[in-house]
């Protein structure tokens, strides 16, 4: 029997989290250890933003049910900020 698609797009956001870990510094590495559950579903939330998944799509494979939870989980940070300003004031 073949996988459900919404189980392929989970495995693959579970490999982008995993990746994101990838090469971090031992302090890096022992912080992990009081990571939760929602770090990590934050993590999958901002990748799959950032891979320009629509934000539909995105709330359908981690399971938020209302924009206003979502919204919690897709964190906007500073250097998110630098580089849409950048964007912004390109050649004119």
């Amino acid at each position: 029997m073949d996988p459900h698609p919404s189980d392929i797009l989970r495995l693959a956001v579970a490999r982008s989290v995993i990746q994101s870990l990838k090469g971090l510094t031992p302090a890096g590495q022992a912080g992990l250890q009081r990571m939760i559950r929602h770090d990590f579903r934050r993590t999958a939330v901002r990748n799959l933003v950032n891979a320009g998944v629509p934000e539909r799509v995105a709330m359908t494979i981690t399971g938020h049910r209302t924009r206003e939870v979502f919204d919690r989980y897709h964190i906007v940070s500073p250097s998110d900020l630098q580089e849409e300003s950048r964007k912004l004031s390109g050649p004119v």
